[in-house]
Formats: structure tokens, C-alpha cells, sequence
């Protein structure tokens, strides 16, 4: 039986899976398809297995995302590209679904199975599938036929072909707005398919359609398909047709998206229709979007200036452009001023160096001024395009001095920015300069309060020993880093080091051995500000060291103890809100005041004898606990019933009081005359406390608290005390008399009285600062 149902177990454990509440099950049952699909076989997948996916387009989008990428690459599958066409089925079902990124993956994977269908299949199977969906009701299928014309009109027959560009027309006039959204999106690729002789006549028809839709996003996607529309039009039917859109659009779109698309289009539109028209009328539109009225507009044509102006000759730029770049320079907008910043320095080798030197450096200047710390970041990254047309002498006239007060800068980053550009400033500008006017500041660096600048001086002080050698090194770096070395502030002592270890390599063996191994020896013996990081982590040790030991040693003092006994039985009586607050209060203040004893016993006796006093302690409660335990049977809890007794007869005696004094104007007289703490605390919360503070005096706890707090850190043994005493106090208030029956007292003295011993055995076995 079970040979007989084994090859209907991958399809039934996929179905079976598919159906499960689980969605990450469902999601990882379709990551196995290939799987199931080689355990099935060619002929089974076919068959049952992408049937049953195509009627099971009904789930969660995240399922159905990851079963379209897998029928992507599912032809070796089923038996290779003769058998493509059985999964045209399930894709065109999630074609038409109402999540975007589900019909985005699913015409990508029906691109890909079209692009290696034979031409056959493709007339039979592929293009009846993109009629059917550019025909469908729901606007979700056209909108995913429209990425499937470009795969479907190749190798149709004519009349197929005519019938798809009118197909593909409606769609460029549908009524839902997402349709010719999708449609504009990717006319540029159905165009480069469609024979030339019918790209003027009816895809730049479909393209006027699209530039004249009301909505903005149907024309800005169209604005972004015409560059590539643009090259495949011969560059007069490109001025005709294409140029006159593009620059009305520019000038006159209502909409910022359009214009904003069309600063970004328009250097690669320059191509398409050549230098003439390009002079007449794509620069006077990009003045146009240099000066538009939308910040966001303005920074997508400022980030293209230098693209735009590689196209033109350098009397147009300085006749049209550069006006507008002047004005950019001082633009409102930061973020404008940032992107003209990021570029401009590549129009200096298209100007030259007299234009260079008479327009472009002071906007330089302005730009390297800039309160905005982006604005000046970009020009400092670009300096060495400036330096290769007008020479290091007029850039260290005009620019070094704005590059020298822009190394104090108040931004670590900008600070950053230059130390990291002084490298190559000093290859060009020579030693003499160097010394004069940046080597100062390097060591300046080292010093900088910003981990990050001190780093990068040091590994700039590494360059700039490989750039002028060992010898340049010698006099004018190393001597001013080992005075360093003296430093008061430790973090500059450590940069010293850092630099030494770089510098190192490049000096070579004898100046290393001479002059830096001494001085890393004598570091080595740097105790003032390294001490503090060894005293930080002693402390931090210490600290938990001691929280550890009081917290073992609290919680199996405590658990079985008079106080938890008591705590657990005012808990079934009064509430546990205030028997738990008068508890912890109690073990709380006991816990500081013992260790307050144990700290001060040190000062009074020497912290030797403390030492040993503490050890034997432990030894004698470990000792004592273990005799407890051993001596205690296995019965009911003698010290439970002992405190039970106490807490019953305490009652009782009140109760006996309260019947006596039945009188209102007693029981007013009696308010009245109430001890002094009860008119401030609840009496359930002073009972609670004073019967677990005085139970706690002279109790095993107590004093071992204080042996600890004598031999450990008293700021872990009081935490470590306070958090045991919570937990346990907790543990009685909330679990009652119940969990107090079935605590036993043996288990607790004995486990107890092992934990005292190993401490005893570590503490005599610590020696004694």
C-alpha cells in the first residue's frame, strides 16, 4: 500500500501544505517547487502539478510573489522549451491580481518564459494570452499586458503584429489612469520591437496621446521614454516630433514631476537631435529648468550641468549657462546648492583655464564658504579636477586659504574631508608649501577630540611619509609625534603609539629600533590613565563578584527561612499588595544596614583578620547548615507550623481587643490615639515590616551578609541581597502557604550549606590584598 501511494506524496504534501494556516509553511512549500517538481517528473508536472497552481491563485501575496519568480525559471522542469506554454496558464491568472509587485513578477517571469518560446508557440499560446489580458475587465490585466507586447509582436505574422500596435493603442486611451501608466512605462520597449516604417505613423501617435494626458503621471513617464524613443527616430523626425514636447514641458507643464523628469532626460535628448537644435532649443529650456520655480526641479537640473555642458561648446556655456550657475551658487535651497557643488568642478576642463580661472573659482570660493556642511564636502572631494587645468600656484592663491580654514571647521566631517585630501594636495603642492602652511595643522589633527580625525591624521601621517620619504619624515613628523608622547591626556599618548605602528613600515628597521622601539618600551610602563581602565574592570569585577555570592547565598538562606514562612502566610490573610511592600522594605533596609557593618568592619579591624573571620564564618554556617540538614526528617516544615502558631495566637489577641472595644466613640477614641507610624502607614504594612526586620536580627542570613560585605564589594552584596530578597519575598507572597508546604527544609539547609562551604573554600584559598 504505501509503494502504491508513494508517487502521489509530493503532490500531496504540497497540497496539503498549501492549505495550512501557516503562511511561512504555505511560503516555504512554494520555495520547494523544483524540488517537488523532480520528485514528480516532467510528465506529472505537467499534468497535476501546475494545474493545481493555477487553481490555487487565491492566497496570502506573499505566497503568490514567490510562485511567480519560481514558474520563472520552471521550462527545465517541465520538459523543456517545447513544453513552455503549460505555464502561461498560472501566470496569467497572478496577472490579474490586485497587488502590484505580485503582477510585476509574474509579467517578468512570462517575459522571460516568452524571450525562449519557439516562434510557434508564441502565435498559438504567448500572444492569445496578451489579447486576453489587454482585453480583460479588470484594470490589473492590462495593466500587466502592456509589459508583454515587446515579447509577443516578435515573430508574429503581419496581421498579428497590426492587430497587437492596435491593441496596444486602446491601452494608451484606456479609461483607468494605472493603465496608461503602464502603458507609457513601456512604450520605449515595445517601439524598439515595431518596424520603423510604423514608428512615426502610430507609435509617436500612441506618444502624443500619452504627453497630452491630463494626469501628470501618465505624461512624466511618458517624458521618460522619449530619450529612448529619440534614438531610434532619424533626427529630423526627433526635432519634429519629439523636441516640441519636451520643451513645452519644460516651460509650460503645470506639474513639477514632468519638469523635474524632463531635467533629468534632457542631456541624453541633446544626442538624439544633434548640435544645432540643441543651441536653439534644449539650452534655452535648460536655462528655463536651471531658474523653475521648485527647489526639487532645480537640483535635478543643477545635478546634470556638467553632463549637459559636455555636449555644448564652452562659448555657449559661459554665454547661457554659467549665469545660471552663479545664481545656484547662492540658491535658497541647501540642497540645490549641495548637487551644483557635487558637479561643478567637472566643468573647469570644459571652460579651460583662463574661464576657469575668471568664472568657475569664485563660485568655488562662495561654494567652499557654504554654511551647509555638504555643500562644502563636495567641492573639497573634486579639488584635483580643478588642480589639473589651472595649476597648483592659483590654487593655492585662491582656494588653500578657504581649504586651511575649513580644516578648524566646527563639523568633524568636513575636518575629515580635508585631512583625507592633504595627501594629495601635498604631492602637488611640494614640500616647501607643505611645511609652511599644512604640516602644522597634521599634528594639529592628532590631537583632534573626534576618534575618527585622530585616526586618519595618523594614517595620514603614514602617506605623507611615502610621499616625501623616510628622510622628510625624520626632521619634520617624527620628532613632533614623540614629543606627543608626553602628553597629559592619555587618548593623545595612545594616538602616539598608533602612529609609530603606521609609520613604522615606511621608516624602516634602524629609525624604528633607534627611535620608536624606546619609546613604545617606555609607553609599556604607562600607569597614570591605563591604570584607570584596569581599576574600571577590577571594580566592574569585584562588583559582580560580590553580587553573585550575596545572590546564591541570600536565595537558599531565605527560601525555608522564618521571614518566608511569615511572608507566605500574611499573604493568605491581609493583602498581598502591602504584605509584599512591608517585607521587601524590611529585607531591604537589613540588607544595606549588614552591609554597611561588614564594609565598616574592615576600617576597624585589618582587612586580614576580616579576611579570616569571614572564611571561618562560612565554614561554621556551612557546618551548621549541614547539620540542620542532616538532623530535619522529611515531614511538615517545623518552622512553617512554628511561625503559623506565632501569627495565630497574634491574632487571636487582636481579635480578642476588637471585641472588647465595640463602642463607636471607643473605636473613635482609639484613631485618634493610634500610634504615631500607623497615621502614615497602612498597620498590615508595619506588621509586615517589623516582623520580618527583627526576624531577620541574629539570623544566618544577617550575619553572613555582613562576613560578605566585609570580604567582597559592598555595592554587589547589597544588589545581590536586595534582588535574592525580592525574588524569594515574591516568590512566598504570591505562591502562598501552598508553595510553603512543599519547600524542604532539608534540601534547602543541605544545598545551602554546600554553597557556604565553597565559598569558604574560595575565600581561604584568595590571598589578602
Amino acid at each position: 500500500m504505501a509503494m502504491v501511494d508513494e508517487p502521489l506524496y509530493p503532490i500531496a504534501l504540497l497540497i496539503d501544505e498549501l492549505k495550512n494556516d501557516d503562511i511561512q509553511l504555505r511560503l516555504n512549500s512554494i520555495r520547494r517547487l523544483s524540488t517537488i517538481s523532480r520528485a514528480l517528473g516532467e510528465e506529472r508536472t505537467r499534468k497535476e502539478l501546475i494545474p493545481f497552481l493555477s487553481e490555487n491563485s487565491d492566497d496570502d501575496d506573499e505566497v503568490l510573489l514567490a510562485m511567480a519568480e519560481e514558474l520563472g525559471v520552471f521550462i527545465p522542469y517541465v520538459g523543456g522549451v517545447e513544453h513552455a506554454h503549460v505555464l502561461l496558464p498560472p501566470l496569467e491568472s497572478l496577472c490579474t491580481v490586485e497587488e502590484t509587485s505580485v503582477r510585476e513578477k509574474a509579467v517578468d517571469s512570462l517575459c522571460q518564459i516568452g524571450s525562449q518560446m519557439r516562434e510557434s508557440d508564441l502565435v498559438d499560446s504567448f500572444v492569445p494570452l496578451v489579447k486576453i489580458l489587454a482585453a480583460g475587465e479588470w484594470f490589473a490585466a492590462r495593466v500587466s499586458a502592456c509589459g508583454l507586447f515587446h515579447v509577443a509582436y516578435q515573430g508574429c505574422t503581419d496581421v498579428l503584429k497590426t492587430e497587437l500596435r492596435s491593441s496596444y493603442s486602446q491601452l494608451c486611451k484606456d479609461d483607468m489612469p494605472m493603465v496608461r501608466r503602464a502603458a507609457a512605462s513601456n512604450l520605449g520597449k515595445f517601439a524598439t520591437t515595431v518596424e520603423s516604417s510604423y514608428l512615426v505613423s502610430e507609435i509617436m501617435t500612441m506618444f502624443d496621446d500619452l504627453t497630452k494626458d491630463e494626469q501628470d503621471s501618465v505624461r512624466l513617464l511618458a517624458v521618460e521614454g522619449c530619450a529612448a524613443l529619440g534614438k531610434l527616430l532619424e533626427p529630423q523626425e526627433c526635432v519634429a516630433r519629439i523636441l516640441p514636447v519636451i520643451v513645452n514641458f519644460s516651460q509650460q507643464d503645470k506639474s513639477w514631476r514632468v519638469r523635474y523628469m524632463v531635467a533629468n532626460q534632457l542631456y541624453e535628448l541633446c544626442e538624439a537631435v544633434g548640435p544645432d537644435s540643441t543651441r536653439t532649443d534644449l539650452v534655452p529650456a535648460y536655462v528655463g529648468l536651471l531658474r523653475d520655480n521648485e527647489a526639487e526641479v532645480r537640483i535635478a537640473a543643477a545635478g546634470k550641468v556638467t553632463k549637459f555642458c559636455q555636449l555644448l561648446n564652452p562659448e555657449l556655456v559661459i554665454q547661457h549657462i554659467l549665469p545660471c550657475v552663479k545664481e545656484l551658487s547662492t540658491d535658497s535651497s541647501q540642497h540645490v546648492r549641495s548637487a551644483l557643488a557635487s558637479v561643478i568642478m567637472g566643468m573647469a576642463p570644459i571652460l579651460g583655464k583662463d574661464s576657469t580661472i575668471e568664472h568657475l573659482l569664485p563660485i568655488f570660493l562662495s561654494l567652499l564658504k557654504d554654511e551647509f556642511p555638504d555643500v562644502r564636502l563636495n567641492i573639497i572631494s573634486k579639488l584635483d579636477q580643478v588642480n589639473q587645468v589651472i595649476g597648483i600656484d592659483l590654487l593655492s592663491q585662491s582656494l588653500l586659504p578657504a581649504i586651511v580654514e575649513l580644516a578648524e571647521d566646527r563639523h568633524w566631517r568636513v575636518r575629515l574631508a580635508i585631512i583625507e585630501y592633504v595627501p594629495l594636495l601635498a604631492s602637488q603642492l611640494g614640500i616647501g608649501f607643505f611645511d609652511d602652511k599644512l604640516g602644522a595643522l597634521c599634528m594639529q589633527w592628532l590631537q583632534d577630540k573626534v576618534y575618527s580625525i585622530r585616526e586618519a591624521a595618523a594614517n595620514n601621517l603614514k602617506r605623507l611619509a611615502e610621499e616625501f620619504g623616510s628622510e622628510w619624515a625624520m626632521q619634520h613628523i617624527v620628532p613632533q609625534v614623540l614629543e606627543m608622547v608626553t602628553n597629559p591626556h592619555y587618548l593623545h599618548r595612545m594616538m602616539v603609539l598608533r602612529a609609530i605602528s603606521l609609520m613604522a613600515p615606511v621608516m624602516g628597521s634602524e629609525i624604528t629600533c633607534s627611535k620608536f622601539l624606546p619609546v613604545v618600551v617606555e609607553a609599556s610602563k604607562d600607569s597614570c590613565k591605563f591604570s584607570e581602565f584596569e581599576a574600571d574592570s577590577e571594580a566592574m569585577s569585584s562588583v559582580l563578584q560580590g553580587f553573585t555570592k550575596s545572590l546564591a547565598m541570600t536565595f537558599v538562606s531565605e527560601i525555608g527561612d522564618k521571614t518566608f514562612f511569615a511572608a507566605a502566610i500574611l499573604a493568605m490573610r491581609y493583602p498581598r499588595r502591602l504584605v509584599l511592600a512591608g517585607c521587601v522594605s524590611a529585607l531591604i533596609v537589613m540588607t544595606i544596614l549588614s552591609a554597611t557593618v561588614g564594609w565598616a568592619a574592615p576600617n576597624l579591624i585589618s582587612r586580614k583578620w576580616t579576611h579570616h573571620i569571614t572564611t571561618l564564618l562560612f565554614f561554621g554556617f556551612g557546618l551548621w547548615s549541614l547539620w540542620d540538614g542532616f538532623k530535619q526528617g522529611g515531614g511538615e516544615s517545623e518552622e512553617l507550623a512554628e511561625v503559623e502558631a506565632e501569627l495565630d495566637s497574634d491574632l487571636k489577641a487582636n481579635g480578642k481587643a476588637t471585641k472588647d472595644n465595640n463602642s463607636k466613640i471607643e473605636d473613635e477614641n482609639k484613631k485618634q490615639n493610634r500610634p504615631f507610624l500607623t497615621q502614615f502607614f497602612s498597620p498590615i504594612f508595619l506588621k509586615a515590616f517589623s516582623i520580618n526586620f527583627f526576624g531577620e536580627f541574629g539570623d544566618k542570613s544577617q550575619l553572613a551578609t555582613i562576613g560578605l560585605a566585609a570580604d567582597e564589594n559592598p555595592f554587589g552584596v547589597v544588589l545581590g541581597g536586595i534582588v535574592a530578597q525580592l525574588l524569594c519575598t515574591t516568590a512566598a507572597v504570591i505562591g502562598g502557604k501552598s508553595l510553603a508546604s512543599q519547600i524542604s527544609e532539608r534540601i534547602v539547609a543541605l544545598s545551602g550549606g554546600m554553597l557556604f562551604i565553597i565559598f569558604g573554600i574560595q575565600s581561604f584559598l584568595t590571598s589578602v590584598e
